[in-house]
């Protein structure tokens, strides 16, 4: 019995994500109050020459704004989340680092690195909530590498928005 335990808590170990982004919220903030989500456009802070092709920071918002959806989060744009009564979170994020030796933005190649940040801002007021920072380190395409992010800043926001 002890064995079969051991073996499912291992498996059920590796399906687990292993990184989660750090938050760092002001002290007594909470997420908890929030239901409509304001996604600003994310910011390129990284130099890194992406082709002209692909539009990196509006796939970013993109997928962050569909992973909110697809958790079950109200995106409501600008000025339409300001009327609607709700308390409203606003989320600015940026693309703050990116190294890649892959020969291509959807190739597998060596380790991609990145880190998006998001900061929390209270659509009410516009004062500063809390920011959350996600990193990526893999050998996977870039462009999956880079897709992650986003992704972990929704994840770990619908975790602490259903927080009670």
């Amino acid at each position: 019995m002890t064995r079969a335990l051991i073996l499912f808590l291992a498996a059920l170990g590796a399906c687990l994500p292993v990184r989660r982004p750090s938050v760092d919220l002001e002290p007594g903030a909470s997420l908890a109050l929030y239901r409509l989500f304001d996604v600003g456009p994310v910011q390129d802070e990284t130099g890194w020459p992406f082709p002209e092709n692909y539009a990196i920071t509006d796939s970013l918002r993109s997928r962050l704004v569909e992973r909110l959806r697809e958790r079950g989060l109200t995106i409501a744009p600008g000025d339409s989340a300001r009327g609607a009564g709700a308390a409203v979170l606003r989320i600015e994020s940026r693309l703050t680092f990116f190294r890649s030796g892959g020969m291509g933005l959807m190739l597998e190649g060596p380790r991609t690195r990145c880190r998006f940040t998001s900061v929390l801002i209270d659509g009410a007021t516009g004062r500063r909530i809390g920011e959350i920072r996600a990193a990526e380190d893999d050998e996977l395409p870039p462009f999956m590498v880079l897709m992650r992010c986003p992704r972990m800043v929704a994840d770990e926001l619908d975790r602490r928005v259903r927080k009670p």
